[in-house]
């Protein structure tokens, strides 16, 4: 996947609605049109296929149309039985349905073709419809119009329910919807596509063919028989001249689907596979221009906008994305659990909540102990309304998954650390945040620190919607849900410096510069190693949260020497084991300390010294202070929450 793919499947997906609008109407036409409905048995489909005829008696008369019922059971009475009572009916509305029956069946494509030598001898394009189908007001005549809108368009076919690429939405478990229900589905896709797309075919269910290629090219074939690929075979006839099909974005005819053949004695698999395999020796670039069709970034937009859809509750789908998660813990697994727990309690008012994430990373976070809070495995074509990243991507796999699964792509970008700092440096890396702030629909920060960080490297768009969201600062969120009492009992009253391995940690100089000034303390890190009798070290990563809380628990003071956060999460922890904290000034921590209203537990210096200083000194105790600022994680959720429907609602706009 390159980035140019995903970036025609984002731009799509987002801002292909009406673009092409305009192209209806530039040629003339003045043909009739012949509109024919082939019945075998199946009485029962007769009256709501009419009845749907009958409301679209304007379209009708638009488009000049004669409306033919062909009895193709001639010795079933039930069926002819049905047609005169809606043909009398049809009659009473004012619309004229002419009623043959043929001598004998002559199945589908024998049928059809009778049809299409009276529409050859009168001069009219024809529009086929099968008996399962129930047209809906508007779409015959946007069909005729759409094909007048090109000299080489000679087929057409609505959008619907269940009719394979005609399809809108493409989900497969949304093509048994009732009628009511497969129109509203549509309704709410077809809005943000073209007036119509080219596609390498058109679906037999409700097709339009032109004068000029019925007169050219012939009937259907009959070796496809029963029915079949009879409709393709035709295309790709006049295709090898140009003609193209169309599907009319803007037209909708709902489709029950396998009720025209389901009386036949040819099983559908083997109709399948046997006309299959006469279409493609005849035609074998078919198969090329089909795949290359379903591959195509404008289908790709049209099954992710199917992620604007609601569920039979009412609810959309919003996910956060866990797909690079690991089965170990730190900051970012952190707040994003934090996020996703809160979301899954307070959004579920509208929304279904989702975590994409392994199996494996959701059993190791525990991630099946949140209420409403459900799995979808990374390799799902699950679509959702929104997908919100916490934590920027490191490939373009990344962003090509969130690209293929939402409309709207929200991503935290929590510091730029990882380009900032010379080590880290990566230039795919840097290509890459260049091109996902152009793309994102939402970026979303973890404080206003970040976000002036990050829009002053990378050139993010105009349209995106930004939400600086701090992280929780209240400190009773950050209370330990549990501690390993056993885990580092020789490292009570010990100064505690957190950090990693990484330069802008600063761990082991701080380190240095603490022994000297504190000859008598004891310490503890995470992230280096030390063969100082009075330093105990742990590897990052690798401990458990219950581990970690005891670390802070049995401290007497924690030291954050760090050059570079884009929060601080160790400063909220600290707290939360009412430990005060030391930490090198940074507007970040400013940040943090204005929203909790203050705070006399965090110490702020401008050098490692002053910090060593302050440790070695025993002045930096615990001092009372509240816990709780109203500024929790519900707060950065709703802030969340009111970005992503920004973004959604912008969709419509």
């Amino acid at each position: 996947m390159t980035p140019l793919d995903i970036q025609l499947n984002r731009e799509r997906a987002m801002r292909i609605d009406g673009n092409f609008d305009a192209v209806g109407g530039r040629l003339s036409q003045n043909r009739r049109t012949l509109v024919v409905a082939p019945f075998y048995k199946a009485e029962h489909l007769v009256e709501r296929l009419v009845s749907s005829l009958i409301a679209s008696a304007a379209d009708l008369t638009a488009i000049g149309a004669d409306v033919l019922l062909i009895n193709d059971s001639p010795d079933y009475a039930p069926l002819a039985e049905a047609l005169a009572a809606a043909g009398a009916r049809a009659a009473e509305a004012g619309l004229a349905c002419r009623i043959v029956t043929n001598e004998r069946n002559l199945g589908f494509v024998g049928t059809v073709n009778r049809s299409i030598r009276e529409a050859v001898a009168s001069g009219a394009d024809v529009i086929l419809v099968n008996s399962d189908t129930i047209v809906f007001a508007g779409a015959l005549k946007e069909m005729v119009d759409v094909a007048y809108s090109d000299e080489m368009i000679g087929f057409v076919s609505p959008r619907s329910n269940n009719a394979t690429l005609c399809s809108l939405p493409q989900q497969e478990e949304r093509w048994r919807a009732t009628p009511a229900e497969g129109y509203l589905n549509y309704a709410a896709i077809a809005p943000h596509l073209p007036r119509f797309t080219y596609a390498p075919t058109v679906v037999g269910f409700c097709m339009l063919i032109k004068w000029r290629l019925l007169n050219e090219f012939g009937d259907f074939d009959p070796i496809y028989g029963a029915g079949y690929n009879e409709e393709n075979d035709f295309v790709c006839r006049a295709g090898m001249v140009g003609y193209r099909g169309a599907l009319a974005n803007r037209a909708y005819v709902w489709h029950e689907g396998e009720q025209s053949f389901s009386l036949s004695a040819t099983p559908k698999a083997e109709r399948e596979r046997k006309n299959s395999a006469i279409l493609l020796a005849r035609y074998p670039h078919y198969s090329r221009l089909v795949s290359a069709y379903f591959a195509a970034p404008a289908y790709r937009a049209e099954r992710v906008l199917g992620g604007l859809l609601r569920n039979g509750a009412g609810k959309q789908a919003i996910a956060f994305d866990f797909s690079s998660f690991a089965a170990h813990h730190n900051g970012t697994f952190e707040a994003a659990k934090a996020l996703a727990r809160e979301a899954a309690a307070a959004w579920s008012d509208a929304y279904d909540v989702a975590v994409i994430a392994s199996q494996a990373v959701f059993e190791f976070h525990k991630l099946g102990a949140i209420a409403g809070l459900r799995r979808v495995d990374i390799a799902s074509q699950e679509v959702f309304a929104a997908i919100i990243r916490i934590g920027q991507p490191f490939d373009w796999e990344s962003v090509d998954r969130l690209a293929a699964r939402a409309p709207v792509i929200a991503i935290s970008m929590l510091d730029t650390i990882a380009q900032d700092c010379g080590p880290l440096f990566r230039q795919e890396v840097e290509e890459l945040w260049a091109f996902a702030s152009e793309q994102v629909d939402v970026l979303l920060t973890i404080s206003q620190y970040s976000m002036d960080q990050f829009s002053s490297r990378y050139p993010v768009s105009d349209r995106a919607v930004r939400c600086a969201s701090l992280l929780s600062v209240d400190i009773e969120d950050y209370a330990p849900v549990e501690i390993d009492t056993a885990f580092a009992s020789d490292c009570d009253g010990a100064i505690f410096i957190i950090g990693n391995h990484f330069p802008h940690k600063h761990v082991a100089p701080t380190l240095e510069r603490l022994l000297e000034a504190a000859p008598d303390a004891r310490f503890v890190t995470i992230g280096i190693e030390s063969d100082n009798p009075r330093v105990v070290s742990f590897a990052a990563g690798l401990m458990t949260d219950a581990q970690v809380a005891s670390l802070y628990a049995r401290s007497r003071l924690v030291v954050f020497p760090s050059f570079y956060e884009g929060f601080g999460l160790p400063l909220l922890h600290a707290l939360a084991h009412r430990k005060p904290v030391i930490a090198r000034r940074m507007p970040v921590f400013e940040e943090i300390v204005a929203a909790m209203g203050g705070s006399p537990n965090v110490h702020l210096f401008d050098s490692t010294q002053e910090m060593a200083e302050a440790a070695a000194s025993g002045d930096v105790v615990w001092r009372p202070q509240p816990i709780s600022s109203g500024q929790g994680w519900a707060r950065s959720a709703a802030e969340i929450r009111g970005a992503v429907e920004q973004a959604i609602r912008a969709i419509d706009a």
